[in-house]
């Protein structure tokens, strides 16, 4: 570099603007060499921050992918689960369809007991008897599932399905986070509801 191109660059330097100044009075081989040096290292000074920022904003883009990914993932799973839940649900009505049927079979086979009056014979009492108990065991059984399938529904959306939307609300913040820093924007509504400054973390 010559020397007239290092005394272009002293805007904004007050050390180079200092050396400069001084070189139009008392103009020496040192302080020629020594603008010529800063200048030099100002150059490889910027040469390493632009390899920086490149390399900064390289990670924030692929930061900010992820972030998608992250969000179309949780988007998906939050599909699945409510087809998972109107699975259950239906599945909730299936069984007390089933068990308002062994309900009446149970109704049915008690009014037929009853109709036996007091002198049936030992044969059709028995079987009027057998009739209602295997009522009301399939009732029993019908009950047990009802129990298991409801649970899973309660679990599914009281602890599952909040979850998942609490996750969802964490996951865009980050996402919109990094789209503020990539697209430069001054600043970002977290999910807290505050506005935090570009690319800032809560």
């Amino acid at each position: 570099m010559k020397i007239r191109e290092a005394e272009s660059q002293e805007s904004g330097d007050h050390r180079m603007t200092a050396l400069v100044q001084f070189r139009k009075r008392i103009n020496t081989p040192q302080l020629n060499a020594l603008i010529l040096e800063k200048c030099e290292w100002d150059e490889r000074a910027d040469a390493l921050l632009a390899k920086l920022q490149a390399e900064d904003r390289a990670r924030i883009e692929a930061e900010f992918e992820a972030a998608k990914a992250a969000v179309r993932e949780q988007l998906q799973l939050i599909e699945n689960t409510k087809s998972k839940i109107a699975g259950v649900e239906q599945e909730v009505y299936r069984l007390e369809s089933l068990l308002a049927k062994h309900e009446s079979a149970v109704a049915r086979a008690k009014e037929r007991r009853s109709e036996l009056g007091h002198y049936a014979g030992k044969r059709e009492a028995l079987a009027a008897e057998e009739a209602i108990e295997c009522a009301q065991g399939k009732c029993e059984e019908v009950i047990a599932q009802l129990g298991t399938v409801k649970s899973t529904l309660q679990h599914l959306t009281l602890t599952v399905w909040p979850a998942l939307g609490t996750e969802l609300m964490k996951r865009t913040s980050e996402e919109r986070r990094l789209r503020s820093a990539i697209e430069g924007e001054e600043s970002y509504t977290h999910a807290s509801g505050l506005v935090l400054p570009a690319g800032a973390r809560f």
